[in-house]
């Protein structure tokens, strides 16, 4: 297993004038939506929906690496997650303690396996590729996350 081998991504979101966030990682620039039309609109992304974006293309990509690994022949796989967040908690309406924040999360995904493939063997690469990725191990449990504030 060896040492750990630590990543550090980073982003940087700057909201103003403009009515959307543009978050910056990597050099590239991701337009975010604001609240208070939180989901389901129209137009770009909202955190929360990039949140679970996340999660399917983490588990997309690891199912990938993992039915490789493995000697799985795996034509395709489509990853769909879908969540639940109280809209209340947005607008400070629902006291901290008792915030959930994404949670309900379901995950599905559909392969499209080659001729002979076992299912099972699929479905166990899907399962580890999910114990894998750490979008999700973030949503299983609850961490503390700090915050530094200051002028620009």
């Amino acid at each position: 297993m060896g040492e750990p081998q630590i990543a550090r991504p980073r982003a940087v979101a700057t909201w103003g004038p403009a009515p959307a966030v543009l978050a910056r990682v990597r050099g590239e620039h991701v337009i975010v939506a604001e609240p208070p039309k939180p989901l389901g609109g129209t137009g770009v992304p909202t955190p929360i929906e990039y949140t679970i974006a996340a999660l399917a293309a983490c588990v997309a990509a690891l199912t990938r690496r993992v039915s490789r690994e493995r000697g799985l022949r795996i034509e395709s796989v489509e990853v769909e997650v879908e969540a639940k967040v109280d809209l209340r908690e947005l607008r400070g309406e629902v006291p901290r303690r008792e915030r959930k924040g994404i949670h309900d999360v379901s995950v599905v995904a559909r392969l499209r396996l080659s001729e002979g493939e076992s299912i099972e063997r699929a479905r166990e690469a899907v399962e580890e590729a999910l114990s894998r990725c750490p979008i999700a191990n973030a949503l299983r449990q609850v961490r503390e996350v700090s915050l530094s504030v200051g002028e620009a």
